[in-house]
């Protein structure tokens, strides 16, 4: 047995040992979706499925969160007692103010709630006031490629106490401002009370971004506005269009050497000659090594489908985008060039059929398992071993549990393993498929799959690891940039595994926002400070980890 294998070993079994109780919460849904404006006393739904293995049950609660704190003037739902494993389900509603809620705070307790067992936060947006825009619909679903002149459509629900009605306005957006050479709806007046709308809007010429729907309510004569948020979508609009893409197999998957992958798109073009369509697949910003492709015909103007294939013909190579180019019909001019994301992973033998148990996102306390199962087709004679591993980026993840592998024998079959964070808060964006000899001298599939898998504690808002690297002494840099409007970030390094809090105070000393609070690895991080409603002036930022403590002063200019 090697090395890696006894580790492998050794961490399932102190998993089984050490921590029989343990709990997790998956498939959180929230109504009305997130981005929304909402009435007050309108109540925000959650429901969700959980796991739990405490004798006693355990109680479940969502609370709002605002800038670092529980939501000012909020409502919200007792729990009942959950055993085993199954569904529940919370709400919560603001009572009066102008709020927004940024986070749900969610936190599980054993039964006579002594004791907290698990807490986590799921970013949202709700802008709690008199009036309300819910269930926004909006049509394509973003993100799409566009042509100029084609509209998103949007529809949506409303409610408003004011007297002679209102009238609302989906407006395009880029960056921060109204996006240029836009043309929208206008607005009826929808009546006192609630009831349904629809608008629209497009873009007439130029090469544009849009990555934001504005929603404006006005009174009657737009003499006032009473409601005003974004909504964050991302159109590309061009003199020419690529959507309704669909890649088979579906991701993420495995495929064998030279067995392809198929694609099919509409497309939009006025460019009178035809257009050719290509579709590449890239690895870490490159066109994937020893690919083929079809090559395309010409699809004559106006609208119309496509289809293309590609493959991989030697080595092993994961597929993370295809990037779609159209060009004119003698590829003179290259007229659009949109990536669509994918995991597909090519090799000599394959992994596929990948299930995850609880689906992703999901939120666990320590010692609680991720489950996968999978199928697998191999052509090494003397078989291999298969093995999941717990990544964040491209660092693995610290005080980490894993399955071993059994011995796979040569052709096709299903196989299964775990993972688990045993201690500390820790995010798991990828999940490592290492297929092996028997030895392990030889790796035939090293394949990352993006996944949310949240262990611990996550007390933590705003802040996301910028460097795999350990550092060797405790920093605070200075914001950036700075002077600000409204946000800005802040980078910083922490030396020991332990309790981290980032707090920012106004001149005299009040806390206005808690950026970071929980328990960080060793690393490099950044966190950002929306100011949004604060007064413009001088702030102090304070970090302190462990004994080490920093303070560095920065300015809102608005």
């Amino acid at each position: 047995m090697t090395t890696f294998q006894r580790l492998l070993f050794a961490l399932g079994t102190l998993f089984l040992v050490e921590f029989a109780l343990s709990d997790v919460v998956y498939n959180i849904q929230i109504s009305p979706n997130t981005v929304a404006a909402v009435q007050w006393n309108q109540n925000v739904n959650i429901t969700f499925n959980y796991k739990t293995s405490e004798a006693g049950g355990v109680r479940i609660f969502a609370r709002p969160m605002s800038g670092g704190a529980l939501s000012p003037s909020y409502a919200a739902s007792g729990s009942p007692l959950f055993t085993g494993s199954g569904s529940g389900s919370q709400y919560f509603t603001i009572t009066a103010g102008n709020v927004v809620v940024d986070k749900i705070r969610f936190q599980v307790w054993n039964a006579n709630q002594t004791s907290l067992i698990l807490e986590f936060y799921v970013p949202v947006k709700f802008y709690f006031g008199t009036h309300a825009i819910t269930n926004i619909q909006i049509t394509p679903g973003s993100a799409a490629s566009m042509q100029h002149n084609q509209n998103v459509n949007i529809s949506f629900d409303y409610k408003t106490t004011q007297a002679n009605g209102v009238r609302i306005f989906p407006r395009p957006m880029s960056g921060n401002s109204l996006a240029p050479s836009y043309a929208a709806s206008g607005s009826p007046l929808y009546a006192t009370g609630s009831g349904s709308g629809t608008g629209f809007f497009t873009i007439t010429n130029g090469n544009t971004l849009v990555d934001g729907i504005r929603f404006q309510m006005w009174d009657a004569n737009q003499t006032a506005l009473l409601s005003e948020f974004v909504v964050p979508v991302r159109f590309m609009y061009g003199a020419h269009a690529i959507s309704d893409i669909v890649v088979s197999p579906s991701t993420p998957n495995g495929l064998v050497l030279n067995s392809n992958a198929s694609i099919s798109f509409n497309y939009r073009t006025g460019e009178a000659g035809g257009v050719r369509i290509f579709a590449r697949p890239f690895s870490g910003g490159a066109l994937s090594p020893s690919y083929a492709a079809s090559g395309s015909p010409l699809y004559a103007a106006g609208t119309g489908s496509g289809t293309g294939t590609f493959t991989i013909t030697s080595g092993s190579v994961s597929v993370d985008s295809i990037r779609f180019q159209m060009w004119n019909a003698n590829q003179t001019a290259l007229l659009l060039e949109w990536f669509v994301p994918v995991s597909l992973h090519f090799a000599s033998s394959r992994i596929s059929g990948i299930n995850f148990d609880p689906s992703s996102p999901a939120y666990f306390s320590n010692g609680e398992r991720e489950n996968m199962t999978f199928s697998y087709t191999n052509n090494q004679a003397a078989g291999v071993r298969i093995f999941v591993l717990p990544f964040n980026g491209n660092a693995l993840v610290f005080n980490s549990g894993v399955s071993p592998s059994p011995l796979y024998t040569t052709g096709s079959g299903a196989g299964s393993g775990f993972v688990t964070i045993l201690s500390g808060s820790a995010f798991v964006d990828r999940i490592q498929f290492k297929m092996t000899n028997d030895n392990q001298s030889t790796t035939y599939i090293d394949w990352k799959v993006p996944v949310k898998l949240y262990f611990g504690n996550q007390t933590l808002t705003d802040v996301k690891p910028v460097s795999s690297e350990l550092p060797d002494k405790f920093t605070l840099a200075q914001n950036y940039p700075n002077p600000f409007n409204p946000s800005t970030n802040i980078r910083f390094t922490v030396v020991g595994n332990g309790q981290t809090t980032l707090k920012v105070y106004d001149i005299l000393g009040k806390e206005v926002a808690t950026l970071v609070h929980g328990t960080l690895q060793a690393g490099s991080y950044e966190a950002t400070f929306d100011a949004k409603g604060l007064a413009s002036g001088a702030y102090i930022y304070r970090l302190q980890s462990g004994e080490h403590v920093a303070v560095k002063r920065m300015i809102l200019m608005k």
